[in-house]
This record gives structure tokens, C-alpha cells and sequence, in this order.
């Protein structure tokens, strides 16, 4: 019997193996699926958790950003976050339908240039980098996976990536962010609890991360591509779940929106399920999304007035 470290109810269920295959260790680790809130989480937190972090870790690597922060590059993101953010600048407006995915998590009347951003998890900061070169003004980040805090020059501005966790943070900011970091958090409660007390009452709180599907749980179980980052992806949540935890924090989603990403159709290993094979995929990546059953979402939330 356990009881569920997402919405703390008892329940029972078989062990999952999941195996790490990011580096090819084939580490295995068991897993566990609370019936109550539909969330699958790692049984035992690894004490060695940190040794799954090294600077060969796709977001710890060192940056260079010499090419993605050319003057081309950085004009036409300008003009890219212009549309994001208001929805009006008409160049902006063609290089989205190109640029679909870029800055996606960006709703119109979410921010300006000048609002305070705080990105959780940034490792070594590609995100804020991006963000700090192309005109806004006020990017910080966290990561405690980092060796040490970086401090990068953008012009006159100082980018600041501290080696912390969210519960060290006492500043309040206008915009916080998490891109596929919320499900390497060995806590939601205690994530949350620190989100809100980051907050004021016209912040935003906005993560993008991989979520339970009925379809890819039903066709690979643990070795649905949510589980492609074990044992760094301690729980994978239903959206309701997230909802749920949140809620008790005086934190509300206002916002889901689903988000397709190709390899939800394959296992962790890069195979597809033959009958998934024979499907119209055009059809059903449209139905999933309708669904709300992508396996990935952005979820935006707000404190309860």
C-alpha cells in the first residue's frame, strides 16, 4: 500500500520498471501509479539523484550562442516576440507561421519587455539568453544542477542563473517559468508552495511539460516517451492532478493548452506500435490534441484572489 505523494491518497499497484536510456546506462528504477489522481512517480528518489545531472546533460552543456544571437537572428526573434506578446507587428506575424513552436508559451498580454522573469530549471540558460537578447530587460534564472551561479553580460545587462532551488527564492516576480523542469521536481507540494510565495496577484506562473496520456499509456506503459528521462522524470501528471496540487496553494490554472510532439507516437527506444503504424497520423494527432491527450501541455496558472 502507498499512499500518493500527488494527492495523498492510498492506494495500491504493481511496480513499473522504467530504465535510463538518455545516456545508455540502463539503470532500472520502479515506478508506481496512483489510481486516485492517474500520476505515474518514481517509487525511491535516487540519493545519487545529482549524478544523473552532468554537464553532458542536454540543458547543463556550456552555451554558445554566438549563431542563435547573430544580429539577423536576434531582429527576427524581435520581431517574433512583438507578435507573441501583443499580437501586432506584422512581421512578426509571418515569422510565426514558420517559427510555429518558437516562444509558443508566450499568450498575448502576458508580459512586456520590461516585466520580471524568473525561468526555473534554465540550467545554463538558453531560454533567458534568447530572451535578454532580444530586448527584455529583467531575466534571471535558477538551476540546482548548476556547478555554480553564471553571470553572463547581454549589453549593459547583467543575466544572473543562481544554483538554487525555487524554495530559496524570496523575490517576487511577474512571469515565472518552468520548460520541461516541473516533472524533474522532487516535490509538487513543496514546488508550488514556493511558486505562490514568488508571486503577486497579477503574476503568471506558466510550465510546459510532458503529461499522462490514456493513449501512449495505453499502447507503452512505462516505456511511453514520458519516461524517455528516467529517473530524471520523477512524476509524470494528469492534468487534473496538477490542477488539484496546485489548487491547495491558492494557485489557479486558468489556462491548458495541449501540445503535440512527434514522439509521443513511439516508446522510449524510437519504436511504434504496429496498429499506430496503420493509422491515418494526421487524423489522430488531431484528435489527440483535441482531446487534450498529446502528452504534453503548457499550463498557466494564477494566484486565487
Amino acid at each position: 500500500m502507498y499512499k500518493c505523494r500527488v494527492c495523498g491518497k492510498p492506494f495500491e499497484s504493481e511496480l513499473y520498471k522504467a530504465h535510463e536510456v538518455r545516456f545508455g546506462w540502463d539503470d532500472e528504477f520502479d515506478y508506481v501509479h496512483c489510481p486516485h489522481c492517474n500520476s505515474v512517480y518514481i517509487k525511491e528518489i535516487p540519493d545519487d539523484l545529482g549524478r544523473y545531472y552532468s554537464s553532458e546533460y542536454y540543458s547543463l552543456q556550456d552555451r554558445n550562442e554566438s549563431f542563435e544571437n547573430s544580429f539577423f537572428r536576434r531582429t527576427a526573434r524581435k520581431y517574433l516576440l512583438k507578435y507573441r506578446i501583443n499580437g501586432k507587428n506584422p512581421i512578426g506575424k509571418i515569422i510565426a507561421l514558420k517559427e510555429k513552436e518558437a516562444f509558443q508559451w508566450i499568450e498575448q498580454g502576458m508580459l512586456d519587455f520590461h516585466s520580471s522573469i524568473l525561468d526555473v530549471g534554465c540550467g545554463t540558460g538558453r531560454t533567458i539568453l534568447k530572451l535578454a537578447n532580444s530586448g527584455f530587460t529583467s531575466v534571471q534564472g535558477i538551476d540546482p544542477f548548476l556547478d555554480h551561479d553564471i553571470v553572463y553580460h547581454v549589453g549593459k545587462q547583467e543575466v544572473r542563473i543562481w544554483k538554487k532551488d525555487i524554495q530559496e527564492v524570496e523575490e517576487k516576480y511577474d512571469v515565472i517559468t518552468l520548460t520541461n523542469v516541473m516533472e524533474h521536481m522532487t516535490d509538487p507540494h513543496i514546488a508550488f508552495k514556493s511558486f505562490a510565495k514568488c508571486m503577486h496577484n497579477n503574476s503568471i506562473l506558466m510550465m510546459y511539460l510532458p503529461v499522462m496520456s490514456d493513449f501512449s499509456w495505453s499502447h507503452y506503459g512505462i516505456k511511453a516517451h514520458q519516461f524517455s528521462d528516467v529517473p530524471r522524470h520523477l512524476f509524470i501528471y494528469s492534468v487534473d492532478a496538477l490542477r488539484t496540487v496546485a489548487a491547495q496553494y491558492n494557485l489557479s490554472m486558468f489556462k491548458c493548452k495541449p501540445s503535440f510532439y512527434y514522439k509521443i507516437l513511439y516508446d522510449v527506444y524510437g519504436n511504434m506500435a504496429s496498429d499506430i503504424q496503420k493509422m491515418d497520423q494526421p487524423k489522430l494527432i488531431q484528435e489527440l490534441v483535441d482531446k487534450n491527450d498529446a502528452g504534453h501541455i503548457f499550463a498557466y496558472f494564477k494566484l486565487i484572489e
